[in-house]
């Protein structure tokens, strides 16, 4: 592969088997590779789509979350006091990641 460093290439994958890549460079094969770690692991599609909807989920929860703590604070008046603190005691609380998140990436391009 030394030879086709900078050189754009076509990665292709079967969603059905993650543990092997196949590399074509201007559509023609050159290589298949294999995650020796993850080859004798399956999962089937179905366990796949599970967990991304589960993903998806979980994600929406925390956006949903984050979305009415900024409301809450990005307008105090409309909510009365004692209500908007436990809002935002709730909202926070519920918006803490069970895991520790990868930091955010930002590219001066965006």
């Amino acid at each position: 592969m030394a030879a086709y460093v900078g050189e754009p290439v076509t990665i292709r994958y079967d969603p059905r088997d993650l543990a092997e890549i196949r590399v074509y460079h201007q559509d023609q094969f050159l290589c298949r590779a294999v995650a020796p770690d993850i080859a004798a692991a399956s999962i089937s599609m179905q366990d796949l789509q599970a967990a991304r909807n589960q993903r998806r989920r979980e994600l929406r929860q925390h956006l949903s979350a984050r979305r009415s703590l900024v409301d809450l604070l990005a307008h105090p008046a409309t909510a009365s006091p004692a209500a908007s603190a436990e809002s935002v005691r709730a909202a926070s609380r519920s918006s803490e990641p069970v895991e520790a998140e990868p930091p955010l990436k930002l590219y001066r391009e965006n």
